[in-house]
């Protein structure tokens, strides 16, 4: 694990909690979690730039959960099965003494295998949680980061999370692009778009895709115009927020407004600082950063998901 695992984000799902306590850090500092399985363990990591389990930010909170497993790919199930086909592993006393009849006992029995002698791997799912807001921010949409997040409901005995579901007639992100591209409205406060957009049409079974660039010049609208009086639906747009700090983020936003390949401008710079070999400082770096990510990711929740929350039904994460 490295220290710039701690700002990793290239992806972001906004989930919609309130946590029942008033001493949130407090009982995330003293949290246990039982273990999934035999194999699968989760745990909230002490950052070692702050020694500490939970950051506590203006705006809000930062922690990471760690998920440790035993990962069994598809790839080496249809290997250990054919192995196990082929010769008299079978016999192995430590495995159950019955013969496969169908492919669901032979799968049963290729995994028993695997789990004994595979490594354990592990994922991280750093997450962002602003009270004020009652919105949580995390950079992974993983199953061990669904996982992670389910035994994170338990521990503070909820229901479950809220996703924000917002129809597509509500969203209207075509609409939006229209009178972008011909009035030059606004797409979204608080947020530039970067004049690319990827469109999608499906036909007889078959989709088919059109990026298109330049959409601040005639050429480039009159495309994506005939484009999208032709069949065509936005997938996703191109946008940045900067803040008045000159914190940049670029990121496509698709269709049902999940954030998507998301670059921090500072990222490369702050993630050679903290990897590096001088302690000092360390701390205070990693803070202004997380800093400006959850400002950014409050800003871009609110020109985004949150414009559309009045009237719009929520559902359960899990």
């Amino acid at each position: 694990m490295k220290n710039s695992d701690f700002i990793q984000m290239t992806q972001c799902n906004i989930h919609s909690i309130k946590f029942p306590v008033d001493n949130v850090k407090e009982v995330l500092e003293g949290a246990t979690f039982e273990p999934a399985d035999i194999y699968t363990t989760i745990e909230l990591v002490k950052n070692p730039m702050t020694n500490t389990k939970v950051l506590e930010l203006d705006n809000g909170l930062f922690f990471t959960l760690r998920t440790t497993f035993k990962k069994v790919t598809k790839e080496l199930l249809s290997a250990k099965i054919y192995e196990l086909k082929k010769s008299e592993s079978l016999r192995d006393e430590r495995m159950p003494k019955i013969v496969p009849n169908t492919d669901k006992e032979w799968r049963q029995i290729a995994e028993a295998h695997l789990l004994q002698v595979m490594p354990f791997s592990s994922e991280l799912v750093n997450v962002f949680y602003s009270p004020e807001k009652e919105l949580l921010f995390t950079n992974n949409r993983s199953k061990h980061s669904r996982l992670a997040l389910k035994h994170l409901i338990k521990l503070f005995e909820l229901a479950g999370f809220k996703s924000i579901v917002v129809s597509e007639e509500k969203l209207g992100l075509n609409t939006k692009l229209t009178k972008f591209l011909e009035k030059g409205e606004p797409l979204f406060k608080y947020l530039h778009f970067q004049h690319e957009a990827t469109l999608r049409k499906l036909a007889n079974d078959n989709e088919e895709f059109l990026t298109c660039r330049h959409l601040d010049t005639l050429e480039g609208k009159e495309k994506a115009l005939g484009a999208l009086q032709n069949g065509f639906r936005v997938q996703s747009m191109a946008m940045r927020y900067e803040s008045e700090e000159a914190f940049i983020v670029n990121f496509k936003l698709d269709e049902h407004l999940k954030i998507r390949s998301m670059r921090f401008t500072e990222y490369a710079d702050i993630a050679r600082h903290l990897n590096g070999t001088r302690e000092a400082h360390k701390h205070a770096i990693l803070t202004e950063y997380l800093e400006g990510q959850l400002n950014a990711l409050l800003k871009i929740a609110s020109a985004t998901v949150l414009e559309f929350t009045g009237e719009t039904k929520l559902e359960s994460f899990v």
